[in-house]
């Protein structure tokens, strides 16, 4: 997409955070971590999805964003589950989850990234540098981005922007 990706520049970034409350997305978390995270909160998405493949973590994506995300039946209920599942639990990925229900409602599949990317609340006045191929989602809070002059930004959910699930899936680092 030539005119919404017009310059050849990575994007890596540092952000530091302005607010206590800073929370983001981070990477994806340990393939371990993630499927021990679905089995307990979850588990209704090990029917659809072969968590044993060697590619779990591309299918599972894959899976969030051409299938779900366009059955918003099955999506919201999967979300509701999530929620009722996570309310009164005090981890910093049920709550997070909680929040962005409360933000977003029960019809954005990326809500369904809390359960597969790492979840960092990063102290005011502190800083983390993300390398230009590194999934990540600034999730609630205040912050001072700065990054290389680039407006390549692939966004795939959690956001009114322009998203891009084809070019997301495509470059999104799977290992």
């Amino acid at each position: 997409m030539p005119d919404v990706y017009k310059d050849p520049n990575p994007k890596p970034e540092i952000a530091i955070a302005l607010s206590d409350d800073f929370t983001a997305f981070m990477g994806f978390m340990p393939v371990d971590k993630i499927r021990s995270t679905f089995e307990s909160l979850l588990p209704e998405i090990f029917d659809a999805v072969k968590f044993e493949e060697p590619q779990f973590l591309k299918r599972l994506c894959h899976y969030f964003f051409n299938e779900l995300d366009h059955d918003k039946a099955q999506l919201m209920a999967l979300i509701d589950k999530l929620g009722e599942r996570c309310k009164n639990m005090e981890t910093l990925h049920q709550k997070t989850t909680n929040w962005l229900i409360s933000q977003y409602g029960t019809s954005d599949v990326g809500i369904l990234f809390t359960l597969t990317m790492n979840v960092v609340e990063v102290p005011k006045h502190s800083w983390f540098w993300i390398s230009p191929d590194v999934p990540h989602a600034y999730i609630k809070g205040e912050l001072c981005e700065c990054m290389i002059n680039s407006d390549n930004v692939v966004r795939g959910g959690l956001t009114p922007k322009l998203k891009d699930i084809k070019t997301l899936l495509e470059i999104l680092p799977f290992d």
